[in-house]
């Protein structure tokens, strides 16, 4: 229950995330919390997302296609584009993940099936989920 976007921007069970957004979900671990921001780390990268409650690892990061930010390189979070889909305003891609496959939109330049890029995470989209709640 709550206002439909609290629920799509900061979703807190599993469930509702699937449900409501289609996120990717990907294993981190949580740092630090300071003031209301967890610090979490997802391999190499670590960003700061709204801490919300969550006290304990292992927990996961919810992260909405629109929300990973795919470049050519190699640093800090090394992937491989494996599958992209031109949408007319963006281009859709899947990215080899150790456990799944990350989906991405990416509106920049396109991205060759095969190329090594640097995942980061923008500002927005991104919610912290820990792990058993929902």
């Amino acid at each position: 229950m709550g206002a439909l976007r609290n629920l799509y921007d900061a979703p807190a069970p599993e469930f509702i995330v699937d449900f409501i957004s289609k996120a990717n979900l990907i294993p981190c671990d949580k740092e630090r919390v300071e003031v209301g921001t967890a610090t979490i780390r997802v391999g190499g990268l670590r960003h700061p997302v709204p801490a919300r409650g969550v006290t304990a690892c292992p927990a996961k990061l919810a992260v909405r296609a629109d929300a990973i930010a795919l470049t050519p390189g190699e640093e800090p979070l090394r992937r491989r584009v494996q599958s992209s889909a031109y949408l007319a305003d963006h281009v859709a891609y899947g990215v080899a993940e150790p456990i799944d496959r990350l989906y991405a939109i990416n509106s920049d330049a396109p991205l060759n099936v095969g190329t090594v890029v640097a995942l980061a995470f923008r500002s927005r989209g991104l919610a912290v989920i820990q792990e058993g709640i929902g």
